[in-house]
């Protein structure tokens, strides 16, 4: 089951435009940023699914990424992640050589 977004029926599909709180700017309110990774319809990424969790990997900022979990029991985001619209640039694939290090 692909994940969705928080109380919602909206699937995260790479590329989408969203917005997010980051603990460590919090102070910062709502950043801005791109889907980059979904588990099930990504390549793979063991350091995106691993131990029975997944992460939908969203870039901001330029370069910053952030790992943000699926409920394992809901398989929606957390409330710290909003839809705000689809990619309309073709952006539609995670990219072949993707990586979550920083």
């Amino acid at each position: 089951m692909p994940p969705t977004y928080h109380k919602t029926e909206t699937e995260v599909l790479v590329g989408d435009y969203v917005e997010l709180k980051i603990w460590a700017a919090f102070w910062r309110g709502w950043i801005p940023g791109r889907v980059l990774y979904v588990p099930g319809r990504s390549p793979k990424n063991d350091d995106m699914e691993h131990g029975g969790l997944t992460w939908v990997g969203i870039g901001y900022d330029k370069c910053a990424k952030a790992g943000i979990i699926v409920s394992p029991e809901t398989q929606q985001l957390r409330h710290t992640v909003r839809f705000v619209r689809r990619s309309d640039d073709g952006f539609k694939e995670t990219p072949k050589d993707y990586t979550f290090e920083d």
